[in-house]
């Protein structure tokens, strides 16, 4: 023992480093103890030896004295087979842990006894103290020289205990935290951390986190490595610029309108959005090799340069054009100046004028809708809205204007979810809501359905259509009348097709048995059958002058009911309304004008060229006109003017003087049989059937044109119809 200690203790308080005094003790115990191996195992390394693993656990030395293929480990067997007779493994010990491990090997059995362990557990005892001793002295020099240089850095850098205090820190910590030695102050305060979370494995790749100091907001990517068991290190880096310029870019990855670029002052670029690269077809890399003028043309980039180098402000847009592969695309880029270089924000014109022009489309839609539009900003205030504000709720546009769009909801809550809901990106469609009217208690049931505006600064917020379920349920009921109300008039329009070939059939049956009422009593008349006295001869002269009149009766009902049953054939050719005067009907009703008294004229301008039409209906339709004008007129004039009315269709007009038509009478006069009241001018012989305007209203129709009439009481009328200059003759209904 004292030969040992003699030995052994000069060599532990030696100033020698570890690796030396391990060496050293080692030897001390093979020679001194006769031993032929002896190895300190460092515990750091992985191990796989069960029998050392048994004595880290167990911390207590384990001895196989007679060591064989029945041994409790494989590697005892293993040094059994090596020639070992006896293995001693010991543990040393060091901060109350097994930091290493003395094995032993002899080639004599049952060397290691209770007196030989005892002085090597001694020994080992010494030696655990001292190795410890020389290791943290050695670990607080190299950290001392570690600090004394690293403190010294621009670095934020801090010393923290495991409980989280700040121990100590560098100028630049003090300077951007706002620490001082007089003051203690912890990591948790500090940065909202907790100090058991300093030991974590991510700590060491650092955390960004968000740092505030007199109101200079900043990201620092703090990172803590452990010194010791209680002692950590923390440093701290400022990457607001570069959390800043990341989350720039990476928001506009998927933009189609705007791109950012960072470049040097020589406009290399240093980095770009996602979305710039995917339009220029580069690569980060490859974009990297570029500079953002190499994407411009010549002449555009001279007057960029001289534009940058000529300006002192910060910023300076510029109107460019991009190449982009084979074409070029208008922008708008911005250079504001970086202590680096340039951040480049690009817009593309032509999405500028697209957002300007759907803008103006929707303001356009929201005026023309019968619906409630509201354009809200995005902190819920009326930005614009339409006059069905003030028609279903009472507001002015005016006085809505500027104020919370959510004050006219009976709930706004419904309001502020629907908000939430769009902002996140959803739509909103008929989603039920009452409406407040003003300064009343009444609500209006609704439906809104809402939408996120993108665009510029004035654009953005939120479109909101509000149908009012009251209106939209008479919508509803008004539509079903109209389909109604179709289906009654197709049924009538049947119904009325039938009575026309009804009386179309009738009147044609009725002609035959009235020729031969009139054909008899014209023989009678003429004595075939006799001669007549004179009070016969009278009798059956009124039977033919009423046979006649009937016939004229039978033969407009006649050609009404063709007329409405389509069963009337025009035959259109060229019309010369010129010569038309001298066909005999015109000129028979004009000498009856001149009988009554009156003047009697046709004029036709002189650049109203032929028409289309059928010359026998036509010659009717003046015949109806000027006839009845002839009738209601006592004295004056009766007039026929014809001129062009468009490039395309000519006006026929035909005016009187006479008693003009009341004002109860227009409204029906084109019905059919209605003959109008004040008849006190017309002679009795003269009533007619009711039959002649709505004959010559449906054969002016056929023509494709249109008929109307003027007239005032006691003053006389006009009517007046259009003729297309050319036309086809309709296509018959199937």
């Amino acid at each position: 023992m004292n030969k040992v200690m003699g030995e052994v203790l000069p060599t532990l308080t030696s100033s020698v480093d570890e690796e030396t005094l391990t060496r050293q003790f080692v030897s001390s115990i093979k020679a001194d103890f006769g031993i032929e191996e002896a190895q300190l195992v460092n515990l750091s390394s992985s191990r796989k030896d069960t029998a050392e693993e048994y004595t880290v656990n167990t911390r207590k030395p384990y001895i196989d004295n007679q060591l064989s293929e029945y041994s409790a480990f494989p590697s005892l067997i293993d040094y059994k087979n090596q020639g070992y007779r006896s293995c001693a493994l010991v543990p040393i010990m060091g901060n109350g842990r097994v930091t290493s491990i003395l094995r032993l090997l002899s080639k004599e059995e049952n060397k290691f006894s209770d007196e030989l362990l005892g002085t090597v557990q001694l020994v080992s005892v010494l030696f655990g103290f001292a190795l410890l001793y020389k290791t943290e002295s050695h670990k607080n020099a190299r950290l001392a020289s570690y600090f004394d240089a690293a403190f010294d850095s621009q670095m934020a850098q801090m010393l923290v205990s495991r409980d989280g205090s700040i121990i100590r820190s560098n100028k630049a910590a003090m300077k951007a935290f706002g620490l001082s030695p007089q003051r203690q102050q912890g990591i948790s305060s500090l940065f909202d951390i907790d100090p058991a979370e300093l030991k974590a494995p991510e700590m060491a790749a650092g955390r960004d986190i968000y740092f505030s100091l007199g109101g200079v907001h900043n990201v620092y990517r703090v990172s803590a490595r452990p010194v010791s068991e209680n002692l950590f290190h923390v440093s701290a880096v400022n990457v607001t610029g570069k959390s800043l310029m990341d989350a720039i870019l990476e928001s506009l990855s998927g933009s189609r309108d705007l791109y950012i670029v960072f470049t040097k002052p020589d406009f290399t670029i240093i980095s770009a959005s996602a979305n710039f690269e995917k339009e220029m077809k580069y690569s980060n890399t490859m974009l990297s090799e570029k500079r953002f003028t190499d994407f411009l043309k010549e002449s555009d980039v001279k007057n960029m340069t001289e534009l940058l180098s000529g300006k002192k402000q910060d910023n300076v847009m510029l109107n460019l054009s991009l190449l982009a592969g084979d074409y070029a695309v208008p922008i708008k880029a911005t250079f504001s100046r970086l202590p680096f270089g340039y951040v480049v924000t690009v817009i593309s014109a032509e999405s500028e004028a697209y957002v300007r022009e759907a803008s103006e489309n929707i303001s356009s839609f929201m005026q023309s809708t019968s619906d409630i539009a509201l354009k809200v900003d995005p902190m819920g205030y009326v930005r614009e809205c339409n006059m069905s504000v003030e028609t279903i709720l009472g507001y002015n546009k005016d006085e809505l204007i500027g104020r919370e769009a959510r004050m006219l909801y009976k709930n706004p809550k419904a309001f502020d979810e629907d908000v939430a809901y769009v902002r996140n990106g959803e739509k909103v469609d008929n989603s039920l809501v009452d409406m407040v009217k003003k300064d009343t208690s009444e609500t209006v049931p609704a439906v809104e359905s809402m939408r996120l505006l993108r665009g510029s600064k004035d654009d953005e917020g939120y479109l909101i259509i509000i149908k009012e379920l009251g209106t939209k349920r008479k919508l509803d009921a008004l539509e079903v009348g109209q389909r109604d109300a179709a289906k009654e008039a197709e049924r009538q329009k049947s119904i009325n097709k039938q009575k026309s070939e009804f009386i179309y059939d009738i009147t044609h049956e009725l002609k035959t048995p009235l020729t031969n009422i009139k054909g008899f009593s014209s023989l009678l008349y003429e004595g075939q059958a006799g001669e007549l006295s004179k009070a016969q001869k009278e009798y059956v002269s009124t039977i033919i002058e009423e046979a006649d009149r009937l016939v004229q009766i039978i033969q407009q009902v006649l050609d009404a009911a063709k007329l409405e049953a389509e069963k009337v054939k025009m035959e259109f050719k060229d019309v010369d309304l010129r010569a038309l005067a001298s066909s005999p009907a015109i000129r028979s009703l004009q000498e009856s004008a001149h009988q009554k008294g009156l003047e009697f004229e046709w004029d036709v301008k002189y650049d109203v060229p032929t028409i289309q039409a059928d010359q026998n209906k036509l010659v009717q339709v003046f015949v109806n006109l000027i006839g009845n004008a002839i009738k209601f007129t006592n004295k004056g004039s009766v007039r026929v003017d014809v001129s062009m009315k468009t490039k395309k269709t000519v006006e026929c007009d035909v005016s009187d003087t006479g008693i003009g038509i009341a004002e109860e009478d227009r409204k029906k006069l084109f019905k059919k049989f209605y003959q109008a009241s004040n008849k006190e001018m017309a002679l009795k012989e003269n009533s007619g059937t009711g039959l002649g305007l709505v004959i010559t209203r449906s054969i002016i129709e056929q023509h494709g044109g249109k008929i109307s009439f003027e007239s005032k009481l006691g003053s006389g009328s006009k009517f007046w119809f259009t003729l297309p200059v050319s036309r086809k003759p309709r296509r018959k209904k199937q």
